[in-house]
């Protein structure tokens, strides 16, 4: 039986118009998006057992996210700063392609900062021997640059053990971006979990899959039992920071 511990005693915060509140876990930089959230998603609130704090970072969307327009910045460090004086005690975001920010963003706070499941890149492939790669599954891959690899921690030793395979042109998946009003969750994990183990016979070295996109993890489960390979997304990375910092 897990051992109960008192209440760990955190920094009490208050936000900019006077509402004082304490106790959050992590606070999520939010885009404003209209697809479902199923459980799994790391804005669907559900997903976890600890608190979370999302916060809209405005005008925001996808094609400036996922385009990385840098003018939003400012206002992501400002949501940023937001979330940490509401007592967050650690921040990231509702999507992977937010890691062009990452750095910008660790540079301001007092609070870590792991804006995008890409941080977990580093650290995933120490693990490995260094003849095994590991699949990186995002939206699109085009878009999934060295800037946003950098910001996030990988050398260029790290990006040349990658398969980096977007799914963007998958006819299910690819609904995520068009706010046509319906999408359907499980035909999108069917194609992700067949190109997973595309993937994995095309390129037998491989050792370890990462999920960047936030779509992904309610379908992490399925791609590890047909791989049977571990799987890292956003949820594994807040799961870890959460244990450090509760």
């Amino acid at each position: 039986m897990k051992e109960l511990k008192a209440p760990v005693s955190v920094k009490f915060g208050q936000n900019k118009n006077g509402n004082a509140y304490d106790g959050y876990s992590i606070g999520v930089l939010i885009m404003r998006s209209w697809v479902p959230k199923p459980l799994g998603h790391v804005s669907q609130l559900n997903t976890y057992n600890y608190p979370i704090l999302p916060y809209l970072v405005e005008g925001s969307n996808f094609q400036r996210i996922l385009g990385g327009d840098m003018t939003l910045l400012p206002t992501i460090v400002d949501a940023a700063k937001e979330l940490q004086a509401s007592g967050c005690k650690c921040i990231t975001s509702s999507c992977g392609y937010f890691g062009r920010f990452q750095k910008a963003v660790a540079d301001e706070l007092d609070a870590p900062v792991y804006i995008s499941s890409i941080c977990q890149i580093p650290w995933v492939l120490s693990g490995l021997s260094e003849d095994k790669k590991i699949i990186v599954l995002c939206y699109d891959d085009s878009l999934l640059v060295r800037p946003i690899l950098e910001s996030c921690g990988l050398s260029d030793s790290d990006v040349n053990r990658c398969v980096i395979k977007g799914m963007c042109n998958e006819p299910s998946f690819s609904d995520i971006r068009k706010c046509q009003g319906h999408y359907s969750v499980e035909t999108a994990g069917e194609e992700i979990v067949a190109t997973a183990l595309r993937l994995q016979k095309e390129n037998p070295d491989v050792a370890a899959i990462v999920l960047e996109c936030t779509d992904m993890p309610p379908h992490a489960a399925a791609i590890q039992r047909a791989t049977n390979l571990p799987v890292f997304d956003i949820t594994t990375l807040l799961d870890f920071i959460n244990s450090v910092v509760e």
